[in-house]
């Protein structure tokens, strides 16, 4: 299973937007107060609170009323539209139902620490401003981990494949032979339908037999899926390829881990190979009483 790199950036996104939608809604209605009434605004002054953050809700509920009377739309001052004084009259219900509830200890809290700012990036705090270069390493690092992730997982998943296609290979090996175990020293060969290979199994193991030639053998064992290591984190990878572009003539980072691949003989086509290459013996033909043919090495 393979993740293209957009649905990567977009998880990092997430991650980097943390803010539930209370905290939007908050940071939003404290920013027209700004606007409106200069930086020193709060809900508490909006609700014209001398108390502040220590006031009581029974204090907050009699402002409420208080205000609701002075800024609902029907007794807008001349000279105020209506659009103006529907939305703060909206402002003021939506502040109502913050200062009332346990929402309250959220905005206490960003009163205390500071509001972020928004940008074209988000909701982000003014104290901390990430530049490209920070921005660019801290989602390649994400996008690596994410990426090494997906490997280990494909690379268990490859191990379970392997298992249970040699599982599915001796269960046809058994099946040739009604049934019968294998002896010691037995190989049977098996045509994959499904893969189209052909396999041999031995009684220690399963080998796939090569295309071009049925008797080099590969052993098929799910221990030679490994899993990934620090060379297969995309940030290295990405690092080293940078490295080797502008410095490789100096010095040269190879990641690449070579690994050949171990073949071996199939026991009989090696046996009957041996027979072939046998060679004729030299030497004065001698037959001993017991029948048995002996020869002679000459003498030089």
């Amino acid at each position: 299973m393979r993740f293209p790199l957009l649905s990567l950036l977009l998880l990092a996104a997430t991650a980097l937007a943390a803010w539930s939608s209370e905290d939007l809604e908050i940071f939003h209605l404290q920013q027209d107060l700004v606007r409106e009434y200069g930086p020193s605004a709060t809900f508490y002054t909006f609700f014209e609170l001398e108390d502040g953050e220590k006031s009581t809700f029974k204090q907050i509920a009699r402002q409420f009323r208080k205000l609701s009377q002075k800024y609902h739309p029907d007794k807008a001052k001349r000279g105020v539209s209506k659009k103006k004084a529907n939305k703060r009259f909206e402002r003021l219900n939506l502040i109502n139902n913050i200062l009332k509830t346990d929402k309250r200890k959220r905005y206490d809290y960003f009163l205390d620490k500071g509001f972020p700012k928004y940008s074209t990036a988000g909701w982000i705090y003014a104290k901390f401003k990430p530049g490209i270069v920070f921005t660019i390493i801290f989602l390649s690092v994400l996008i690596s981990v994410a990426h090494f992730v997906i490997l280990k997982i494909q690379a268990g998943q490859n191990r379970k494949r392997i298992a249970s296609l040699i599982a599915d290979v001796k269960a046809f090996a058994q099946q040739q032979v009604a049934g019968n175990e294998m002896a010691l020293g037995e190989q049977r060969k098996v045509k994959h339908e499904g893969l189209q290979k052909t396999f041999l199994v031995r009684i220690d193991g399963v080998f796939l037999c090569d295309d071009e030639n049925e008797n080099l053998l590969e052993r098929v064992d799910p221990a030679a899926i490994k899993d990934p290591t620090w060379r297969d984190f995309l940030f290295v990878r990405w690092f080293a390829a940078a490295w080797n572009k502008v410095l490789g003539g100096v010095y040269k980072i190879d990641l690449s881990v070579k690994e050949e691949k171990q073949y071996e003989k199939d026991n009989l086509a090696a046996g009957e190979e041996k027979k072939k290459t046998k060679k004729k013996p030299t030497g004065e033909k001698k037959v001993l009483p017991n029948g048995k043919v002996i020869y002679s090495k000459k003498k030089n």
